[in-house]
């Protein structure tokens, strides 16, 4: 049987050979402290940060790779980075090291809660230091929202 062949058997479409070893790899390594997205959860995640096209297809990007990966948050986000280029140690948690910055960072005296209020508000900060490609920095705000904006500095 033929590559081509064999992905549409195993219902994996166009994927590259790269990302579905990617994901075999992803599979393996899953541990019980990943979070998981419901759609409705995403929906509303979404419709909280509307915002500019760029931001949409962030959203967008996001989406596509947490229903690749059974709607798992860590696991789209090792996929992300690796579709962007960036090398990622599989066991790594990159999800949780973007969260740790935007925490360290947000959580700083002089920064100024009253500044980040809403969803928005925290993605116009984070962008500035979180490294690009903006579905990360949109999967670390996905993180930060099931913390809770109001609860993210308590823990501190």
């Amino acid at each position: 049987m033929g590559p081509i062949t064999e992905r549409a058997r195993l219902g994996l479409g166009s994927l590259s050979v790269v990302k579905i070893k990617v994901l075999a790899k992803i599979k393996q390594g899953q541990n019980n402290s990943m979070t998981t997205v419901t759609p409705e959860e995403f929906a509303k995640f979404r419709s909280q940060l509307a915002g500019t096209p760029e931001i949409q297809e962030s959203l967008s990007t996001l989406e596509d790779n947490l229903r690749e990966c059974d709607w798992i948050l860590e696991d789209a986000t090792t996929l992300i980075a690796v579709e962007a280029g960036e090398s990622v140690l599989m066991g790594d948690s990159l999800l949780e090291e973007l969260v740790e910055r935007a925490k360290k960072r947000l959580c700083q005296p002089k920064e100024d809660e009253e500044k980040w209020r809403d969803l928005k508000d925290v993605f116009d900060i984070i962008q500035l230091f979180l490294p690009a490609p903006l579905p990360l920095i949109t999967a670390c705000l996905l993180k930060l929202s099931e913390i809770g904006l109001r609860n993210l500095c308590k823990e501190q």
